[in-house]
């Protein structure tokens, strides 16, 4: 008689294909259902009301008491909305923020973008801690190194505590010289290679730099970085942009008056790394977090 009244027309296309599939057998157990019986959205509804739900007993008749349920659900999740909504206004302004670092580090510049995840065995905060410190320092020796005939210009990175292992996914913004008339082959392999053996790297800087001050230069070395020294250093190159074609690849080539590559570029990488750690981090995983944010932006040189 339900299907027959007013009452049913008044809901929404949403709510009447619910009642509609809950009359079938199938839909006591969400894993059996079709989804050719629905839409992607009442699907999708169905899945997370079962998941909620399915150990209270629904029958079709039983919608004041799903009301009732779905509103109490509604109020304990408000704190969650609440927080959520923050979250994005927070994002929002990174976004702003990182927009504004790109568009300098592109302007009036031929440059390479490549994006690498740098991972070191780290599993907990006190790992993190020499972890991040570690990939500050190789960000500053990058600057100030040639790697293929390119010199480092700017960086953006998210450290994400993963549990299983933390790693950086960082983007690299390489200045192209008037001399290159393409980029070298070797490129990526020269960064990936630099990483990799940046605990031996930070020990022959220090002891040339003991040497040059004319210290003890075997018993003053004290590699900060030592720790790692047994660690698997790994840098594996990923696609800059995975959504768009001309960006999903692991090294891209902006030059100056590409003026719509270089607005692709800067509207997807700042939404990523701006919205990533919602995404990719759980809550209890922020507790491993030993910096205040997972983003990693660069400073503009000083003119």
């Amino acid at each position: 008689s339900f299907l027959r009244s007013p009452t049913f027309n008044k809901l929404s296309f949403l709510f009447k294909q619910f009642i509609l599939l809950s009359l079938f057998y199938c839909c006591k157990n969400s894993d059996n259902i079709s989804e050719q019986l629905s839409t992607e959205h009442s699907y999708r509804f169905l899945n997370h009301f079962f998941d909620r739900f399915q150990y209270k007993g629904y029958l079709c008749n039983d919608t004041r008491r799903l009301k009732g349920n779905l509103r109490e659900e509604q109020l304990s999740l408000q704190a969650d909305i609440k927080s959520a909504r923050k979250q994005f206004i927070k994002a929002d302004e990174k976004v702003d923020a990182i927009k504004s670092y790109l568009d300098q580090v592109l302007n009036g510049k031929d440059v390479v973008v490549c994006r690498f995840i740098f991972k070191c065995g780290v599993v907990d905060k006190d790992g993190a801690e020499h972890f991040d410190a570690m990939f500050r320092d190789y960000i500053e020796n990058l600057k100030r190194r040639r790697t293929s005939e390119m010199y480092l210009d700017g960086h953006i990175a998210a450290y994400i505590p993963n549990t299983q292992e933390h790693y950086i996914d960082a983007t690299l913004i390489f200045r192209i010289d008037d001399v290159l008339n393409e980029v070298p082959l070797s490129f990526e392999d020269d960064v990936k290679e630099y990483w990799e053996n940046y605990v031996q790297y930070k020990y022959n800087q220090i002891l040339t730099h003991n040497r040059k001050h004319h210290k003890n230069t075997k018993q003053d070395i004290r590699n900060p970085f030592e720790l790692f020294y047994d660690s698997a250093l790994s840098a594996e190159s990923v696609s800059v942009v995975f959504s768009e074609h001309e960006l999903s690849v692991p090294a891209i080539t902006i030059y100056c008056g590409q003026r719509k590559k270089k607005s692709l570029f800067i509207h997807h990488v700042s939404a990523y790394y701006a919205h990533c750690p919602m995404i990719l981090v759980k809550q209890s995983e922020y507790e491993m977090l030993s910096r205040k944010s997972c983003l990693i932006l660069g400073r503009l040189k000083r003119k």
